[in-house]
């Protein structure tokens, strides 16, 4: 997460780069593994062009937006596409992770708040 949540042992970018260097690691030594990737949202505006770099240097096959993907569900499609909008990409608030960890549906408080805060006053507001 960029804000909230709890404090973290160590910068969310070097959790992200240590993630996807163990994940590379893996692929060199696995080399028939398939493997997908996580952990990209946190880079924002840059996370497509790192998973593409990543993926044509061969250190995973596929890259997994979990996150990204609740607040922006048409991420893929638009990306493929050539017409995506950052500004519609996850704000990293982990939100969502809350709202799931307290036995919610996890969703976009922010981006979609008519369905999720709802959710997240019931479940995460009552601590």
């Amino acid at each position: 997460f960029a804000i909230g949540g709890y404090e973290t042992e160590e910068h969310p970018l070097q959790g992200v780069e240590r993630m996807l260097e163990g994940i590379a690691l893996l692929k060199e030594r696995v080399p028939d593994l398939k493997i997908l990737s996580s952990g990209l949202s946190y880079l924002g505006y840059a996370a497509p062009y790192v998973a593409a770099d990543y993926i044509a240097q061969g250190k995973f096959d596929l890259a997994g937006f979990g996150r990204t993907v609740l607040a922006y569900p048409d991420f893929a499609k638009d990306i493929l596409n050539g017409n995506w909008d950052a500004a519609k990409l996850c704000l990293c608030c982990s939100k969502c992770t809350e709202l799931m960890r307290a036995g919610g549906t996890p969703g976009c408080i922010i981006k979609d708040k008519e369905v999720y805060a709802p959710l997240y006053k019931e479940f995460c507001a009552r601590k």
